[in-house]
């Protein structure tokens, strides 16, 4: 059987960072269900009020490793740091879509690592 090591990452601008915590479970919940992942845990999310630091931060622990974000609101747009890493089979197209529309994502770098050989071989 062969076991995949991928590792989403997104840094972009959030025209629309979220505030509250139960939408951002719901669509967390949503975001592993759409993707065909299992939760291990439900997601959590908490608004962070520290200056310099403020903004919605999530996680959920998933089957096959987890999904954590920031988003730091101070500034408009705001700035969202996203992580997704899988063993598993990944749609990374389904996830870019699905960021996009919740955090209104504007410009921004996507990257898929294959960290199956220990290294960062970037693959999109």
């Amino acid at each position: 059987m062969s076991v995949n090591h991928l590792h989403l990452v997104i840094l972009g601008e959030a025209d629309n960072p979220p505030k509250d915590t139960e939408v951002v479970k719901a669509w967390m919940s949503n975001l592993v269900e759409s993707i065909g992942m299992k939760k291990l845990i439900e997601p959590q999310a908490i608004y962070v009020e520290a200056v310099g630091n403020r903004g919605m931060t999530s996680c959920v622990l998933i089957e096959t490793s987890h999904i954590a974000w920031h988003v730091w609101d101070e500034e408009e747009p705001g700035l969202l740091q996203f992580d997704l890493y899988t063993c598993g089979e990944l749609d990374s197209n389904k996830v870019y879509e699905m960021v996009r529309d919740f955090f209104g994502l504007g410009s921004y770098t996507l990257r898929v690592f294959d960290r199956s050989q220990g290294d960062l071989e970037r693959i999109k």
